[in-house]
């Protein structure tokens, strides 16, 4: 599997759940190692969508709510998984075991969802909710 971290999450916490994931062989890069930081997200949606296979992680919900956005994903194919808002007002350590806590459920729903599906992941208790 890949996975794609969006902007508004650590590229640190990307490249720590890289080397996890290296003995699994899944792939896992933060945007600025594969895009411009300042890429507008309809263009770096639809460049993952084109190569397909994506499954991307992000707190920006807005994505959904834009209309241009939103086009570009569904027309993309992508899995997204959303967490929640209030992540990003953690601080970086509890942002770090928060996420590698649920690294399992996120990759478990990812692989029976590959593609278009939507979640939102919570930080209380351990469920995905699938939105889609």
């Amino acid at each position: 599997m890949r996975f794609f971290f969006d902007n508004n999450l650590s590229i640190r916490i990307a490249k720590a759940i890289a080397e996890l994931e290296d003995r699994e062989k899944n792939t896992v890069v933060h945007i600025r190692e594969k895009y411009d930081q300042a890429m507008a997200d309809v263009e770096w949606i639809s460049r993952l969508g084109s190569e397909g296979g994506w499954i991307v992680l992000s707190c920006d919900r807005n994505i959904m709510r834009n209309p241009h956005e939103r086009k570009a994903w569904e027309e993309s194919g992508l899995t997204i998984f959303f967490i929640k808002e209030n992540f990003k007002n953690l601080p970086f350590w509890d942002q770090s075991w928060q996420l590698i806590k649920r690294w399992p459920s996120i990759k478990e729903q990812a692989a029976k969802n590959p593609k278009s599906a939507q979640f939102v992941l919570s930080l209380t208790g351990t469920k995905i909710e699938k939105i889609s």
